[in-house]
């Protein structure tokens, strides 16, 4: 192998030192039949309400198997419209018994009032480009239930924009194989800083837009 690949896994330290035996203890899953179906519940929790960014549980699974690195982003991308279907449904039929709790810890009034702003100019494009972007994606799915914004478009943007996501990382793994996985390993610090800002940037970015 390359000099890259044969170096050893660099340790993380402090605070970082969990998320890095979550990450190897991730990759055990790549051979596991059950890492599939984990990448698929994780894909529709977060649509509804998880924070955790499927991509992250997609590129550790791909990494440990990268020649199966487009299963996983078909895998992610139909746990993503499953999840965003059970998300539109719940803001269009549950809002009445826990509007409340949403609104106070899912989606505040002001967010429902900017996805019908951009929901009334074009549906799929603003769902779409929601999707590939790191804007919250339980703000578009649970208020656009509640909108009652156009259904197939919705499902379909958010379909295509997640799955235009996944491959940015399943592409390059699959190709390029070990040598994402040796990357990691060795700037595994620098991937869950840049992982964790593009998270906050995605909260503060939808605080901006709709302000």
């Amino acid at each position: 192998g390359s000099r890259i690949a044969a170096m050893p896994p660099k340790k993380a330290k402090g605070f970082l030192a969990p998320l890095r035996r979550l990450y190897d203890w991730t990759l055990s899953w790549a051979d596991h039949p059950a890492g599939s179906w984990a990448l698929f519940v994780l894909a529709g929790m977060e649509v509804i309400f998880f924070p955790i960014p499927t991509d992250t549980l997609g590129i550790a699974l791909s990494a440990g198997k990268p020649k199966r690195s487009f299963w996983f982003v078909a895998v992610a991308t139909a746990g993503t419209v499953c999840g965003a279907a059970l998300g539109y449904l719940i803001g269009a039929g549950l809002w009445s018994l826990a509007g409340d709790f949403i609104q106070a810890h899912l989606v505040s009034p002001e967010q429902i009032e900017w996805v019908r702003e951009k929901t009334s100019e074009n549906v799929f494009l603003f769902v779409l480009a929601a999707a590939f972007t790191p804007l919250p994606d339980k703000v578009v799915t649970l208020a656009g239930g509640f909108l009652h914004i156009a259904f197939l478009p919705f499902l379909l943007a958010m379909g295509l924009g997640k799955g235009l996501r996944f491959l940015c990382w399943g592409i390059p793994i699959y190709l390029l194989g070990s040598k994402v996985k040796a990357w990691i390993d060795k700037y595994f610090d620098i991937a869950v800083m840049l992982g964790f800002v593009l998270l906050v940037g995605g909260f503060f970015a939808l605080k901006f837009l709709h302000s």
